[in-house]
C-alpha cells in the first residue's frame, strides 16, 4: 500500500485546530466587502487553478512531457486556502483578515467548486465516483468547521487554553498526513528518481507563477493587497490536497499524486524568497517615506 488509510484524520484535526484559531470579531472589517470577498474567492477557487492548469498542460505537451502533471496543478490549486495563511500574512506585510475570510470562504466553497473542476478538465474513468469526493470533502470541512463552533461556544476555557498551543500541535498533525500520504513514495522516487526531480522543479515554477500572477491580478491595489492575494494564490492547504490525491487519483494518476507530495517541498521553502520579497519592499517604502 502506498499511502496509510488513516491520514485523513489528521487532516481532520488540523482543520478543527485551523477553525478554532479563527477571532471573529476581526472579520467585521473585511466582511462588509462583499465584492470584494466574492471577486477573491472567485480568483483562487476558479481562475488561478484554471490559468496554471492550462498552461501546465500546454507546456507538458510542448516538451513531450506526461500531461498529468498538470492534473496535479490542477488539483493542487484548486484547494482551500492554507490554514496558515492568516499567519503568512502577519509575517509578510499582507492582511491577516482578509485572509482569514479568504480561508473560511474557500474552505467552504470548495466541496462543490473542486469536483467541478475535475469533472470538467480530467478525463476520469467511469469508475470514478464525484459523488464521493463531494462527500469526502464535505466531511473533511464542515465536521472539523462545527466542532469548532461548538468548542468556542461551550468550552471557552478550553478553547482559550489551546489557543497559544495550536502551531506546534498543528505541525505535528500536518507531519502524520505528510508522512502518511509519503510512505510508499520512497519506492516510487528510487525506481525513478528522474520523476521527484521533474516534479519538484515543475511544483517550483507554478508555485512562483502563483505568487506572481496574485501580485498582478490586484493591480491598483497597495502591496499589501497584492502581497496577500500572493499569499492566497501560493499557499492553498496541501494537507487536503494530499489526501484527495491519494484517495481518488493515485489509481489512475499516479504522476498526478507525486506531484501533490512533492508539492511539500515547495510549500515550505518557498516562505525563504517570499520574505526576501516582503523585506525589499518594507525597505523601498521606508526610502520613500525619508526621502520625502
Amino acid at each position: 500500500m502506498l499511502i496509510s488509510p488513516y491520514i485523513k484524520y489528521p487532516l481532520i484535526g488540523v482543520m478543527f485546530l485551523g477553525f478554532l484559531n479563527i477571532d471573529l470579531s476581526i472579520l467585521k472589517k473585511e466582511i462588509k466587502r462583499i465584492d470584494l470577498q466574492i471577486g477573491l474567492l472567485v480568483f483562487a477557487n476558479i481562475v488561478l487553478p484554471i490559468i496554471l492548469y492550462t498552461v501546465t498542460l500546454q507546456s507538458m505537451r510542448l516538451f513531450n512531457l506526461n500531461p498529468h502533471w498538470a492534473y496535479g496543478a490542477l488539483i493542487l490549486y484548486a484547494s482551500p486556502t492554507g490554514a496558515l495563511c492568516p499567519a503568512l500574512c502577519i509575517l509578510l506585510n499582507g492582511n491577516p483578515e482578509r485572509a482569514t475570510i479568504n480561508l473560511i470562504l474557500t474552505t467552504v466553497t470548495v466541496p462543490f467548486s473542486l469536483p467541478f473542476l475535475v469533472n470538467l478538465f480530467i478525463p476520469i474513468s467511469a469508475n470514478f465516483k464525484l459523488d464521493n469526493l463531494v462527500a469526502d470533502l464535505l466531511i473533511i470541512v464542515f465536521i472539523p468547521l462545527v466542532m469548532a463552533v461548538f468548542a468556542k461556544l461551550f468550552f471557552r476555557k478550553f478553547t482559550t487554553s489551546i489557543v497559544p498551543h495550536l502551531a506546534p500541535i498543528s505541525i505535528l498533525l500536518i507531519g502524520a498526513v505528510v508522512i502518511g500520504a509519503v510512505s510508499g513514495l520512497t519506492i516510487v522516487i528510487l525506481e525513478n528518481p528522474i520523476i521527484a526531480i521533474k516534479g519538484t522543479i515543475i511544483s517550483s515554477i507554478l508555485i512562483s507563477a502563483a505568487f506572481i500572477l496574485g501580485w498582478f491580478f490586484a493591480i491598483g491595489g497597495t502591496n499589501k493587497d497584492r502581497m496577500t492575494l500572493s499569499i492566497f494564490s501560493s499557499w492553498p492547504n496541501v494537507g487536503l490536497t494530499i489526501v484527495i490525491a491519494s484517495d481518488y487519483f493515485k489509481k489512475e494518476f499516479m504522476i498526478a499524486w507525486i506531484f501533490v507530495v512533492l508539492s511539500e517541498i515547495t510549500w515550505n521553502t518557498a516562505f525563504i524568497p517570499a520574505q526576501k520579497w516582503s523585506t525589499y519592499l518594507k525597505n523601498k517604502s521606508l526610502e520613500k517615506t525619508d526621502g520625502e
